[in-house]
């Protein structure tokens, strides 16, 4: 929030005020709150009071304060605190909006005033609303007769009292302004989706409700896949027979046996036609448009095979409530629940090849079906689309309602996870979670002998710190093979001083000398170098173990081939949250979820309680595997305080790991109680400067976090509501994991059904926007968004065998996209360390007679470093690929003058900073990677196609209409391009 005189500003979901005073902690008891609080226009305010009674702040512990009324200033209401309040929050919106607010007061009230407070707000809540003040006085009374009645009085008093006035709920409103409008029905010239749906002595009301959901789509190419699995209520025939009379799109099979959900199931594939099929329960519900959204993104992304949707329950009276926005493909999550869930899609082939469903399995059908498709799919093949679109009924007797619903298919579930560890060779144990029903722990064995570890701890004075570190760890840590690198950055207290010569003869224990001021990129990589065990852990010295078995769950991770760094749940001091995971684009760079959550706070859909893929972890508690460390050159010791545990974590998905966060290792964290916070000017700036250096780095890749929804806020609490919600991309993009967890695909986007193929990177997107929009289907290889079709052997890149075989079998025409690169030379000149080269500070040459000049050789050199791979890769497909292939010349990047000098570190060329003109900077740079690539071509029997004519100027640049974001063309020039292609073709 911003504010100025009593004016403030919310900037995200979730404005908060933290009450402090003297007067705390507040005694149990009745009270009177008044405050001052008013919404500016058309602002909506909702205030919410939060207490923390020792255990932080939770949702239910909470009070919606329903005597703060639109359009008036001054509120008072009364409030109970049923036990002793340490520390009071006052969240007065759920929204963006503008607002006044001071004078927040509370005064002790006895029970009698405070009855008589309410009693006179609940009255005049009947009396305005027309109802009857006499039976409510007659039911006052009622209440009042007996021993105990004063308090059954009360009781009810208070809840009449907090209940009146409910207020509509954030999702309620965020539905009204962002759910996908029901537009009208379209005819679809896509393909035929057949929907199954499996019936028994289903409700009448429900079952109507479902079929009409069908029959509201507005994608009209559909089949609905009845089977009655055999219902003794008679309205259930009845009702289907109603329909199918009504569209002859309906298609019922009547089992004569009772078999259960998944030879239901089966018996409506058996009917399917279409080339996709999408799984209905017989008593949810559609989005009007999920055929057509999902229809639409599949045609975009024609490599998909198996697709799923978010997913919001919906009660007996239509209200939609508990939205599941999931994230992007995360094997790790849906070992321990199903978070694909609804609405789920598959190629029809795809479920015919796996067997359909497995009889056995009820009550966790989908979910064993979507661990077995997954097994045949790389992880490009599963697409998420981050929209509602499927409504899970919950009444009684659903698993909406909780798995204890069905407590079989908890069972179902477990043996689902078994088998799929075992078809993966995979030997796990399939563990429950305590008090988390249908969800699940897998607890994978570790080698014997068992890897030794290295755990890292850089440490300066603060002797109570260290000691509660290291004894933690000595007395409480189960895992035996380990040693203790303690690095001694610049310690002068005497006692600290004492402790480290004292550890230093433990026979478990190194220390080692850091005497450079503090960077704890360096320490830690200076550390590591001198390790010589496998398995890499990073620590605090202010962390003070909790589980014993700590190293073991870490261990149990960073062992897997395909996962990087492994993190661990931090609690503070006080046994509330202060790490699960990192969620990157919150706040600028990176944010930690459900901070100042108590301990066992399950977070979204139980996400803080199961192991799961995430982009970063912090470094406080890191473990890695030594080789995988030095393979992406350690942290970055330009970053030396803040984000070099994210920067790492990032470098670490780009060489496609997986970075996985774990609850079960549990430490505290005294976060910052040996350095100290970012409170000094000096500070400040080093952090400021670290938050430029990582957004420069990584830039929109922050704000696509694939474990993160863009239906989630970037500038409030992370996993509450975006107003509005970002747009979600429309091409492929890269996965979290590198791999499905178990067999390669032999699936491809080349084998998709397309008329041309196109490989590239970035500007793939503009050409298959214009291929969408005028219906032409292309096949897409996009290098850069599908890392599982590249494997590295000795270091080069080497499209995987998969993509290898069905390029030997395409015979039609290549067209090769790659964007202009200037962008990424740029960034090179800001991080020289990324390549085996250093800037020359002489030889000075111009590219071209312009008076700007620039270090001509070092730049063709990173240019050639950013093209190598992609050439080798092209060099591969026309090995590999009969047909003519073709490469089409990009457009010099778009970009204004501030962006443009942004990344240049422009000491490097004394006195040019006014005289370099950014039009010529680029044009200049796109010139050198034409001409590489063109020189390429010629020896590779490649035709060099030169941009569209017609859409550049008389100075080589895309004319404006042509601009799309400000560094790529838009789908119009991809129209250009796209005739170009077909006329070629």
């Amino acid at each position: 929030m911003t504010g100025h005189q009593d004016t403030w500003r919310s900037l995200g979901t979730d404005p908060r005020f933290v009450c402090e005073g003297p007067g705390f902690p507040l005694k149990a008891g009745w009270y009177e709150l008044s405050i001052e609080l008013q919404a500016s226009g058309d602002h909506r305010l909702e205030p919410v009071l939060y207490f923390d009674y020792g255990q932080g702040m939770h949702e239910s512990w909470s009070l919606y304060l329903n005597f703060v009324r639109a359009g008036k200033s001054r509120h008072r209401g009364v409030v109970l605190l049923p036990d002793d309040v340490r520390q009071l929050r006052l969240d007065p919106a759920q929204a963006p909006c503008m607002f006044r607010a001071r004078g927040l007061r509370l005064r002790r009230l006895g029970r009698a005033a405070a009855a008589w407070r309410m009693w006179r707000s609940v009255r005049g809540g009947v009396k305005a609303s027309g109802g009857d003040v006499r039976a409510l006085r007659a039911d006052a009374r009622r209440r009042l007769q007996g021993t105990s009645g004063q308090r059954r009085f009360g009781e009810w008093l208070h809840d009449r009292y907090v209940r009146r006035g409910s207020r509509e709920t954030t999702y309620e409103r965020w539905l009204q302004l962002y759910d996908p409008r029901r537009s009208e029905p379209r005819h679809a010239d896509g393909p035929l989706v057949s929907i199954l749906l499996p019936t028994y002595n289903t409700p009448e009301a429900w079952l109507r409700r479902c079929l009409d959901s069908v029959l509201a789509q507005t994608w009209s190419h559909w089949e609905l896949c009845v089977a009655d699995d055999a219902s003794t209520e008679p309205q259930v025939r009845q009702v289907l027979q109603e329909y199918a009379s009504r569209d002859e799109r309906i298609r019922i099979v009547w089992r004569e046996r009772n078999g259960h959900i998944s030879a239901a199931s089966n018996s409506a594939l058996s009917l399917a036609r279409g080339e996709r099929v999408a799984l209905l329960d017989h008593d949810d519900e559609l989005h009007p448009a999920a055929l057509a959204t999902v229809m639409d993104a599949w045609r975009e992304n024609p490599q998909w095979q198996m697709v799923y949707t978010d997913e919001d329950k919906i009660d007996d009276e239509g209200h939609r409530y508990e939205p599941y926005f999931k994230p992007d493909w995360n094997h790790d999550l849906l070992l321990g629940q199903n978070c694909v869930s609804h609405l789920g899609v598959y190629a029809r082939d795809l479920l015919q090849a796996v067997g359909g469903f497995r009889e056995g399995l009820e009550g966790s059908q989908d979910w064993d079906l979507a661990l077995r498709c997954s097994e045949c799919l790389a992880p490009g093949q599963i697409g998420h689309i981050p929209v509602v679109l499927y409504h899970w009924r919950a009444v009684e007797g659903s698993t909406a309602r909780g798995v204890l619903q069905k407590s079989y298919a908890h069972e179902a579930g477990r043996r689902a996870l078994r088998e799929h560890l075992a078809r993966c060779e995979e030997h796990a144990e399939v563990l429950d979670i305590d008090d988390m029903p249908g969800m699940f722990r897998i607890r994978r064995p570790l080698p014997d002998p068992m890897p030794r570890i290295s755990i890292v701890i850089p440490t300066r004075d603060h002797v109570e710190l260290l000691r509660q570190c290291v004894e933690s760890i000595l007395q409480h840590t189960t895992y035996t093979n380990y040693e203790i690198v303690l690095v001694d950055n610049q310690t002068s207290e005497p006692g600290a001083l004492a402790c480290l010569l004292e550890y230093s003869r433990h026979p478990r224990i190194r220390v080692l000398k850091h005497d450079r001021p503090f960077n704890y990129s360096a320490i830690n990589n200076e550390a590591v170098a001198t390790c010589e065990s496998g398995l890499i852990c990073l620590l605090n010295n202010d962390i003070e173990v909790i589980t014993p078995g700590w190293l073991e769950e870490l261990a149990s991770h960073a062992l897997r081939p395909q996962v990087g760094a492994v993190g661990a749940m931090l609690y503070y001091p006080n046994d509330t949250i202060q790490h699960a995971g990192v969620v990157t684009g919150v706040h600028g760079v990176a944010a930690h979820p459900y901070c100042g959550m108590p301990r066992g706070y399950p977070g979204l859909m139980a996400r803080a309680r199961l192991v799961q893929s995430m982009s970063a972890v912090t470094a406080a508690c890191l473990m890695v595997r030594r080789e995988v460390y030095a393979d992406v050159g350690g942290l970055d010791d330009e970053l030396q305080v803040a984000f070099n545990d994210v920067d790492f974590c990032l470098r670490l998905r780009e060489r496609g790991y997986t970075n996985v966060w774990t609850p079960f290792a549990e430490l505290y964290h005294h976060e910052s109680a040996s350095r100290g916070h970012e409170d000094t000017p000096e500070k400040k700036r080093r952090f400021a400067s670290e938050v430029a250096s990582v957004r420069r780095r990584w830039g929109g890749l922050l704000e696509s976090d694939p474990a993160y929804s863009p239906n989630f806020t970037l500038i409030g609490a992370p996993f509450s509501l975006a107003f509005p919600p970002r747009k979600w991309p429309v091409a492929p993009m890269a996965p979290m994991t590198g791999d499905t967890g178990c067999r390669a695909s032999n699936h491809s986007p080349v084998d998709a059904p397309g008329e041309v193929l196109c490989i590239g990177h970035s500007h793939l997107a503009c050409v298959a926007q214009a291929a969408r929009d005028t219906g032409f289907h292309l096949r897409a290889l996009n290098f850069w968004e599908m890392p599982e079709a590249v494997e590295k052997l000795e270091g080069e890149p080497r499209l995987c065998k998969s993509v290898q075989e069905q390029l030997r079998r395409y015979k039609g025409p290549v067209f090769s996209l790659i964007g202009g690169g200037a962008y990424g030379v740029l960034g090179t000149l800001v991080h020289p360390r990324r390549f085996d080269f250093v800037l020359p500070e002489e030889s000075q040459l111009p590219l071209d007679p312009a008076a700007e000049l620039l270090p001509a050789l070092a730049v063709r050199r990173v240019m050639e470093s950013l093209l190598a791979e992609y050439l080798s890769l092209m060099a591969q497909v026309r090995e590999l690929c009969s047909g003519p292939m073709f490469h089409i010349e990009p457009p010099p990047p778009s970009a204004d003058s501030e962006r443009m000098r942004e990344g240049v570190i422009w000491a490097m060329f004394p006195g040019m900073l006014h005289e370099i003109s950014p039009a010529a900077l680029r044009y200049k740079l796109w010139r050198m990677h034409s001409h590489i690539v063109a020189e390429w071509c010629e020896k590779a029997d490649v035709h060099f196609v030169p941009r569209p004519s017609e859409v550049v100027d008389a100075h080589g640049f895309l004319q404006d209409d042509y601009y799309g974001d400000g560094a790529h063309a838009n789908p119009a020039y991809g129209e250009r391009v796209l005739a170009q292609m077909r006329s070629l073709a």
